[in-house]
Formats: structure tokens, C-alpha cells, sequence
């Protein structure tokens, strides 16, 4: 008898990865590390994050919007996003991550995960960045 395969169920990635009091999170398919991080920055909201795990990495232009990046830190994983909200919530919408050994953040990277903000959010009622 063959072995059954079990289907998984593919994530939307539209809808929120963690809600708490303070704000919701959002990712485009980032790691799985980036769940601790959410719960952190959704209990506690993001002015209560040590400047060390979440860090503002500068704005950057998207066609005629300038788009501000953060990233949350742990060890050598980097999880690129920008904050917003949804319906009025406080959101957090990663959209990129790099494995990093240097202390400085690539350029591409933190573009990329602008561009990917606005397009992330065009996908999900409600949000703005």
C-alpha cells in the first residue's frame, strides 16, 4: 500500500500571523522565527522593544512614497518590514529577512522589502503604510 501524502494547507498570507493588544502582524512568508518576534511586538508594542530587536532602518522611495523600514533582530537573522495599520490597528508587515554575519544591513534588501510593503498592502483590506 502506498504511503498517503497529507495535504497542507497553504497560508494567505493577507491574513494576521499574531494580533494582541497593542497591534497585528502581517508576513510575506519570512521565517518561522518571525512568530516570537510578533508576539513580542504585539504584546508589548513596538516603543517597548529594546532598540537592539527592533531597529529603524530609514525611509525609502517607492515610486512616490517613501516607505520606512524596520527590521527585528535575533542573533544573525534580520526580518525586514514596515509598520502601518489596518483599519486603524497598528500593524507590522514583514516582507523581507536576511541570515546576516556583518552588523550592517544590505542596501537590496531594505529596498526590496519596501517594494514589497506596498505591494503587500494593496492585498489586504484596510491597510495603510
Amino acid at each position: 500500500m502506498a504511503p498517503s501524502k497529507k495535504k497542507t494547507k497553504s497560508r494567505n498570507y493577507a491574513e494576521p500571523l499574531y494580533g494582541g493588544p497593542e497591534a497585528i502582524v502581517f508576513w510575506n512568508g519570512c521565517l518561522e522565527k518571525m512568530k516570537t518576534m510578533s508576539r513580542m511586538y504585539c504584546r508589548h508594542g513596538p516603543a517597548n522593544i529594546p532598540v537592539e530587536r527592533l531597529n529603524n532602518e530609514g525611509r525609502h522611495k517607492v515610486g512616490h512614497q517613501r516607505v520606512g523600514v524596520m527590521a527585528f533582530k535575533s542573533f544573525q537573522l534580520r526580518v525586514y518590514g514596515a509598520q502601518g495599520s489596518v483599519n486603524g490597528q497598528r500593524a507590522f508587515f514583514a516582507t523581507e529577512y536576511d541570515v546576516k554575519k556583518e552588523n550592517e544591513a544590505n542596501p537590496a534588501k531594505l529596498v526590496s522589502a519596501a517594494q514589497k510593503a506596498v505591494e503587500f498592502t494593496r492585498d489586504i483590506p484596510g491597510a495603510e503604510l
